[in-house]
């Protein structure tokens, strides 16, 4: 599948379906087809919190275990969501290795 993204004073469309954020993650979906990968916000003691207790991890578990990240790496999109459902935040990769070799290339193509 190939992404075809605007971003203009009219709004977003992703292949040509306008979408506005916030929206249900099944709108996202439709467009691109199902997530490659599907994560769920549970927080590892070791990933920031060295000295929390096992009650204020297992509070901050609670608060964020809706929290949800939806990948579709082949088109180098993903988006977050705070409740596993509604879409918050949506975000473009682009990781090719010539572009981060040549930062220039921004500045001599916009």
């Amino acid at each position: 599948m190939k992404l075809t993204l605007d971003v203009s004073e009219s709004g977003l469309l992703l292949n040509g379906t306008a979408i506005t954020l916030p929206c249900d993650i099944s709108e996202i979906s439709a467009v691109l087809g199902e997530p490659e990968k599907t994560s769920f916000g549970k927080v590892k003691r070791e990933m920031f919190y060295e000295d929390i207790d096992e009650q204020a991890l297992a509070e901050l578990n609670a608060q964020t275990a809706q929290r949800a990240c939806y990948t579709w790496n082949a088109l180098g999109m993903h988006c977050h969501t705070d409740d596993g459902v509604t879409v918050n935040t949506l975000s473009l990769r682009m990781n090719d290795s010539t572009l981060m070799k040549h930062p220039d290339y921004y500045a001599n193509t916009m």
